[in-house]
């Protein structure tokens, strides 16, 4: 009924099928091995905190902040990127998904525009001090 080469061809492409799915299922860099981590919420929180960290930076460099409220910045932002960790974890125990939910996100926002707030007082609050000039600038690292 079936030649002897068919019958390989056909084994051969079961076990081909057979090994890659294994593969895929334990490839730690497969992309949908933590395909949530890319959800849109997330990457929106996400995209959020690096925004905020690199105008930190720049404005620390240019003057506008001390370094000292660029890295009081930094931390408030890695505070807000570890409650988000906490938040996938605990939705991951109570069975709703490596994500956070659309409340999670509106507190992590509303902790952001805190930060934004407090950087926008600052940089106000160095001008005025300064006669309208920027704060010093940073040093350069190693400095």
């Amino acid at each position: 009924m079936f030649n002897k080469k068919f019958l390989v061809t056909v084994f051969i492409m079961a076990c081909v099928f057979v090994v890659s799915s294994i593969s895929l299922a334990t490839d730690k860099d497969h992309p949908y091995k933590d395909h949530m981590k890319n959800h849109p919420r997330q990457d929106q929180v996400n995209k959020r905190l690096d925004n905020q960290t690199n105008r930190a930076n720049n404005q620390a460099a240019d003057g506008k902040i001390t370094q000292q409220q660029a890295n009081k910045m930094d931390r408030q932002d890695k505070r807000i990127s570890n409650q988000e960790q906490r938040d996938i974890k605990k939705n991951e125990a109570d069975g709703k998904g490596d994500m956070i939910t659309k409340g999670q996100q509106a507190q992590l926002n509303r902790e952001e525009n805190h930060v934004n707030r407090e950087d926008a007082r600052d940089v106000r609050k160095d001008a005025a001090a300064n006669g309208g000039a920027p704060a010093a600038p940073a040093p350069a690292p190693g400095n």
